[in-house]
This record gives structure tokens, sequence and C-alpha cells, in this order.
């Protein structure tokens, strides 16, 4: 029964664990994600020497040798050439064509596979988590950015240059905001933790949003979480005009690619009754007949989603090769 590391490269935070059978053995980890913005680097040395020592430490820790993990596999925000292990764009993390499978291969001597974020989530919850028994699915992760991956027919889908799902950098009509990526009006800039934080100090500027008035600058989305629980109505409007404008996104890739099931990720799919509940009126509004059988549902794994689907990549990776 083989042993796999699973990595979550996140904007905030990377979170690794212990995979085998397709389960975690043991507790999560998680660290600081370093990242070289405003910069940019194809050799972020510092970060991968910290990640290697982590994944020895989580390794040793659970009672293992490093020559006992078969491989490594790594979800990473940004667009990823996964047969190459290349990541070639990260903006949220400074990163251009870094060489992340060779670089961390020579690191821990065992191989190492990567892939975008996105594809390992689906990939965690279509053989792990909600979309167990599923061949259509959408998978959406709100966390520091935004970005999906679609499941079609049992497949998870690529694209051409292995940036399908990247909705986080579709422009939203009459947005002005500026993106990380150097765009102007990107879905990143409202349904994103970034996006929320910004709407919410804009709000503040206004001398709108009263609950957290005193709060400390930047706002966080759980303080304005925080707020609608407290009953602030500027706050439950603030997430009600991000799910609807998600949502409005979400109708066209909907409308493409009929999903059965919508599983929504990442931390801010927690507010359950302030985000996925006007997300959920507002599509449903859209495509009433699809009521009988799309589910839109948040991740029942959570955080070990794209861990259990970095492993699972990993493996399938391992097997093509005939190791």
């Amino acid at each position: 029964m083989q042993l796999f590391v699973g990595v979550d490269i996140g904007g905030t935070n990377t979170k690794l664990g212990l995979v085998r059978n397709g389960r975690l053995t043991g507790d999560e980890t998680s660290v600081p994600t370093i990242s070289e913005t405003p910069g940019r680097t194809d050799r972020p040395s510092r970060y991968l020497d910290l990640l290697a020592a982590e994944i020895r430490r989580a390794v040793l820790d659970g009672g293992f040798r490093l020559q006992d993990v078969a491989g490594v596999g790594i979800g990473v925000p940004g667009k990823v050439d996964n047969r190459a292990g290349i990541v070639h764009d990260a903006t949220n993390l400074g990163w251009l064509n870094v060489k992340l499978a060779g670089e961390m291969t020579a690191r821990l001597g065992i191989p190492v596979y990567a892939d975008h974020d996105l594809r390992t989530i689906a990939r965690g919850e279509l053989y792990a988590g909600a979309g167990q028994g599923k061949k259509d699915i959408l998978c959406v992760a709100m966390g520091t950015g935004i970005a999906a991956a679609s499941v079609t027919d049992g497949r998870v889908v690529q694209g051409a240059d292995y940036c399908a799902g990247e909705i986080g950098h579709d422009a939203v009509r009459g947005n002005t905001a500026v993106c990380a990526c150097g765009k102007v009006g990107c879905l990143e800039t409202i349904a994103s933790a970034i996006g929320i934080s910004r709407l919410a100090d804009e709000m503040l500027r206004q001398d709108r949003l009263s609950a957290l008035a005193e709060a400390p600058r930047p706002v966080t989305p759980y303080q304005v979480h925080q707020a609608c629980e407290a009953g602030d109505e500027d706050a439950i409007g603030l997430f009600r005009f991000v799910a609807e404008t998600l949502g409005e996104k979400l109708a066209t890739v909907i409308a493409l690619l009929n999903p059965e099931l919508i599983v929504i990720g990442g931390g801010l799919s927690r507010s359950e009754a302030f985000l996925l509940a006007p997300l959920r009126t507002y599509l449903y509004g859209q495509f009433p007949h699809y009521r009988a059988y799309m589910q839109i549902v948040g991740s029942t794994l959570g955080d070990s989603a794209g861990i259990l689907g970095a492993a699972h990549h990993a493996a399938e990776r391992l097997a093509a090769a005939g190791t």
C-alpha cells in the first residue's frame, strides 16, 4: 500500500499531509506560503527549501522514512503544465516559469508532480468527497483568489494551455478595480478573500459597515461574516453582491457544461447562510429546471480536498509511468 504526500499551496498558507489508500494518515500540517510578490522569480528557493523541510518533518513525524514515500503531489494556484511540472505563471505567488517538480525532486530525491490547485481539489472531491459517484462536476475555490475546475464525463479538464477554469480573471462589467494580474475588473477583485477585504474597506471609507468601524484594516472576510451574523445589513448586502456576481459568471459555465454537482470550496465556502444560500438562489433562479438534479454544496472535505487530490495526481502519474 503506497504512501504519498499531498501538498496544497495557497496564496496565504500551504497545507500538506500523508495519504495512503486515498485517505489521510495522521494530521495535516500548515505553514505560511512565502510569496515573492511584488517581484517575480523562476527560483523561489527560500520557500521551496522550507517546503522540502516540512515534507521531511511530516514524514518523520508520521513514523516513516522519506524513502517510504512513493511520490509527492503539489497543487499550485496558477498556470501549471502538469506533464513537465512547470508553474508558468502564479501571479499571487510571484512565480514565473518555476520548474517546481524538478526543483522539489532535487531537494527530496523522490518523484514530485505538480498541477493547478483547482484540478487537484477537483480530484479530491471526485474520489473522496462530494463528487464520489458523479461524472460531471464543477469545483470552485474561493480563497485568497478564485478559480474553478470541471470534471466532464469523469475526466478533469485541463484546456489547450492548462488554463481551463481561470474564471477569476474574467472581467466583470462596470468593475474598475485593478487585479494582481495587471488587468482591470477581474472577478477575483470581488469574489475572493482579497476582493471582499477590498470591498469592505471601500464601504468603511463611505461610513458604512458600522459593525466593523473600529476593526483594524484591512478587514478580513471572517470579520465581514461575523458582521453578517450580528445583523449588519451592509455586510449581508456585501456578501449577497459577491454571491450574485459569482453566480452571473458561473451561469455561463453551467450552461456550457451542464454539471450535476457544483462544489464550493475554500475558506469563504463556510459562510453557508450569507454566501452559499444567495448563490443557490441566484443560480436556481437562472436555471429553475436544473434544481431537480443539480446540487450546489460546500466542500465536505474542506482543506483536505487539495491534499487528497494532489496525492491522487501523483499516484496516477506513477501508475502511468509503470512505477
